[in-house]
């Protein structure tokens, strides 16, 4: 049982990181090379409003391996006041989640509006 621990461990260190509390001026060039200093870095994905196209202030990071990821979290945390941690799930190009549960999202498009009644 021990070495399923492990091996399930294992399984779940990726280097997918969440990062919040970032200005929302800060571009994606920007957090690149604030993360360059711990590693590799893979991807930058900033969050931004579906209806305005701003930054929500919060993102995702791709480093190139756990351990950058890990160094990250530990040098990065707290700096100017940004939230670095581990995503709950490692997301794949696919944007699929890797994690328990993956994504139980519905687009649904061409709905009527409020305004709409039923008879």
């Amino acid at each position: 049982q021990q070495q399923q621990q492990q091996q399930q461990s294992q399984l779940e260190r990726h280097g997918n990181l969440f990062i919040g509390n970032i200005n929302f001026a800060t571009s994606k060039d920007e957090v690149t090379e604030m993360f360059n200093v711990c590693g590799t870095v893979l991807s930058v994905r900033i969050l931004s409003d579906a209806g305005s196209g701003k930054s929500r202030g919060s993102g995702f990071v791709r480093m190139g391996s756990y351990e950058e990821a890990l160094k990250s979290v530990r040098t990065l945390n707290g700096h100017n006041g940004m939230l670095v941690k581990f995503a709950d799930h490692d997301v794949g190009q696919s944007g699929k989640g890797k994690g328990k549960g993956g994504r139980n999202n519905l687009f649904l498009s061409g709905l009527p509006g409020p305004e709409a009644t039923s008879e």
